[in-house]
């Protein structure tokens, strides 16, 4: 499951809510699949300012859908950590 969620997330750029309904599972289901996915050291959950350009956003994949009609839901990303980056070379 772990590929997967790097592939739809990191490769195909879906949002979360994409994502998880790809997988089949619940929203909340995958906010703690990436919590785990933390702790082992895939993925690390950086802190941001909630706006578009802040440094958070900027390059994160979901800013599209996190930012739309002035709408902010997180001010978090997803940033991939070297164990994630070579995960994701081998999908």
């Amino acid at each position: 499951m772990i590929k997967d969620l790097l592939k739809y997330l990191y490769v195909e750029k879906l949002s979360m809510a994409e994502t998880a309904q790809k997988l089949g599972i619940s929203s909340e289901r995958l906010k703690e699949i990436l919590q785990s996915m933390e702790h082992m050291g895939y993925i690390k959950i950086v802190e941001g300012d909630n706006s578009p350009g802040c440094s958070a956003c900027g390059s994160c994949s979901s800013t599209s859908v996190c930012h739309t009609d002035g709408v902010q839901t997180t001010g978090k990303k997803l940033v991939l950590t070297e164990k994630g980056q070579r995960l994701c070379e081998k999908i």
